[in-house]
C-alpha cells in the first residue's frame, strides 16, 4: 500500500469529510454491480460449494453448480455477496485449511462485496425514509447505500484520536479506508488465525428467555397479524432512539442551529416516531421502504404464532440471512427450513420483496441457467 502516497492525495481534498468520501465509494461500487444479479448463498451453500472446490464433495449436481456459479461470476452475470452472518459462521470453522478455502471461495465469487451489517442497513433505511417523507427528492436510491467490501463486514473502522491535526487525522483516515477497502477477506481470515473461535452457544440464553416467554404469552395472541404487529413494535422500539437522532440530525441541517431537545420530550418523539412506524407496518405500506425490520418481524411472528415451534440457537443467523438476502438480492439458497418459513403462509416473503428463495441444488442450477435466457 502506497500509504504515504494516498495520504497526500487526500491532504490535497480536506473539504470531502470522511462520510462523503465513504458514501461515495459505496456508490462507485453499487454502480459497478448494476448489471449483475445478487445470488446471496446461506452458511450451508458455501460450505457445499467449498468442498466441491477442494474435490470432496462427488455429486455432479454441486460441482455444476460451483462451475455455474464461477461462469457467470466472470461474465458480468451475478455477484455472491455475504453478510455478517456468513462471516460469522464462517470463523467458527475451527479447520484451518477449511476456512481459508471458504475465504478464498467467497473472494471469487463475491468480487469482495458484503451488506453493511444489520444494524447499519436499518439505521441506512430509516434515514432515507424520513428524508423521503421529508420531500427531500435527491436521495440515492438505497440498493446503492447498503453494499461494502469484505474487510468491512463488521462495520467501518479506522484510526481516530491520532494526535494529528484535524486535516491530517481525516486524510489519514481516508487512507485507511482505502487500504482496508481493497483487502481481500483471506487476508482478514489469516490475520484471525490465532484468535479464538467465537462460542457455538452465544444465543443460548437469548434462546431460552425467549422460549420462556412465549410460552407465558401464548395465550394472549389471536391473529398472526396481531402478532406481527407486537413483534414490529419490538423491532422499531430498538431503533427509534435512532430515527430520532436522525430526525434532529435533519432539524440542525434546515435550521443551521444546533438541536436542543431534553430527555423527556426526547422519549416522547421516539414514542411518537415508534407508533407512526408501527401503524405504516400494520397497513403494510412501510415494507420496501424498511426491509430489514419487515423481515426479522415476520420470523419472530411465524415462530411465534406456530404454538409447537420454539425458537432454536441458530434462528437469529438464519433470521440475519433471510433479512440480507430477501431485502437486497435477487435470489437466496439456503436450507428447506428456512425456506418454507419465508416462503409459506402466513409469511411470502419472497414474492412481497421479490426474490427467489431456493433449497434444492437442482433448482439452483436450474435458477441461475435461466438467467443465461
Amino acid at each position: 500500500m502506497r500509504t504515504g502516497a494516498n495520504i497526500e492525495k487526500h491532504r490535497k481534498e480536506p473539504h470531502v469529510s470522511l462520510d462523503q468520501y465513504v458514501r461515495a465509494c459505496r456508490i462507485d461500487l453499487a454502480k459497478s454491480l448494476n448489471e449483475r444479479r445478487a445470488v446471496y448463498l446461506d452458511s450451508r451453500y458455501w460450505i457445499l460449494l467449498r468442498e466441491a472446490a477442494l474435490d470432496r464433495e462427488k455429486r455432479p449436481v454441486d460441482k455444476e453448480l460451483l462451475e455455474l456459479l464461477r461462469i457467470q461470476v466472470q461474465g458480468g452475470r451475478v455477484f455472491c455477496p455475504i453478510s455478517e452472518a456468513v462471516f460469522a459462521e464462517l470463523i467458527r470453522q475451527e479447520d484451518l485449511r477449511t476456512r481459508q478455502a471458504t475465504a478464498a471461495l467467497i473472494d471469487d465469487l463475491s468480487l469482495g462485496v458484503t451488506l453493511a451489517p444489520q444494524d447499519e442497513r436499518i439505521g441506512t433505511e430509516l434515514a432515507h425514509f424520513l428524508y423521503a417523507c421529508r420531500g427531500q427528492r435527491a436521495l440515492d436510491p438505497m440498493c446503492c447505500l447498503v453494499w461494502s467490501k469484505l474487510s468491512y463486514v463488521l462495520g467501518l473502522f479506522y484510526p481516530t484520536d491520532t494526535r494529528f491535526g484535524a486535516s491530517v487525522e481525516l486524510a489519514t483516515q481516508k487512507a485507511f479506508f482505502d487500504h482496508m477497502w481493497k483487502l481481500p477477506l483471506g487476508t482478514v481470515v489469516d490475520r484471525l488465525s490465532f484468535a479464538p473461535a467465537p462460542p457455538r452457544h452465544a444465543f443460548s440464553q437469548l434462546t431460552d428467555k425467549l422460549n420462556t416467554g412465549n410460552h407465558q404469552h401464548a395465550h394472549e395472541l389471536r391473529s398472526f397479524e396481531q402478532t406481527y404487529a407486537i413483534e414490529v413494535a419490538g423491532a422499531v422500539s430498538l431503533y427509534a432512539k435512532v430515527g430520532v437522532q436522525i430526525l434532529e440530525k435533519m432539524f440542525e441541517e434546515e435550521t443551521r442551529e444546533p438541536s436542543q431537545v431534553d430527555p423527556q420530550r426526547r422519549i416522547e418523539h421516539e414514542q411518537m416516531l415508534q407508533t407512526l412506524i408501527v401503524s405504516g407496518f400494520r397497513k403494510r405500506r412501510l415494507i420496501e421502504q424498511l426491509p430489514t425490520l419487515h423481515v426479522i418481524a415476520s420470523c419472530h411472528a411465524a415462530v411465534r404464532w406456530n404454538r409447537g415451534r420454539r425458537f432454536k440457537e441458530n434462528d437469529f443467523l438464519d433470521f440475519n440471512h433471510a433479512a440480507a438476502a430477501l431485502s437486497y438480492c435477487d435470489a437466496f439458497f439456503t436450507e428447506r427450513s428456512l425456506q418454507v418459513l419465508v416462503t409459506k403462509r402466513p409469511l411470502t416473503l419472497d414474492k412481497e420483496l421479490g426474490c427467489e428463495v431456493v433449497s434444492d441444488v437442482h433448482e439452483a442450477v436450474e435458477l441461475l441457467k435461466s438467467y443465461d435466457e
